[in-house]
């Protein structure tokens, strides 16, 4: 992380006049086709919602200003941004829902994501209890 100096950070005028609206957030919607994306994870045992969180981190990642933050009331820019989302799975008896707040740090090589995306699974499927 390294902080900004708004004397000659390009976006301090906009930086000044959201920081004054009681709510400076936005939101967008938009459609995306995923469907090889879905072929190509259940073809290969990775979790869907894991790999499209990685990806979707990863396009954030690459835009300078999605990872600006303020960080002791100074804007800041992060190398990167780390995701935190909800996770909801069914319970070793599968009557009752478990939900949890998954955060996880990706990395840049596609083939160490992958195994902790099976990995990061693994670790949200309860093993059943031995029976004797």
């Amino acid at each position: 992380m390294k902080y900004i100096d708004k004397s000659i950070w390009s976006r301090a005028e906009l930086f000044d006049f959201f920081s004054t609206v009681d709510h400076p957030f936005y939101s967008t919607t938009f459609r995306v086709d995923v469907t090889q994306l879905h072929k190509y994870t259940k073809s290969h045992g990775i979790s869907f919602y894991y790999a499209l969180t990685y990806l979707v981190t990863k396009a954030i990642n690459q835009v300078e200003n999605f990872r600006y933050t303020i960080h002791d009331g100074k804007v800041a820019l992060l190398e990167e941004r780390i995701p935190s989302f909800t996770d909801i799975k069914k319970t070793v008896n599968s009557s009752i829902l478990s939900l949890s707040a998954a955060r996880i740090p990706w990395k840049n090589s596609a083939v160490l994501q992958k195994k902790k995306v099976i990995h990061r699974r693994r670790l949200l499927t309860r093993p059943k209890k031995a029976t004797s």
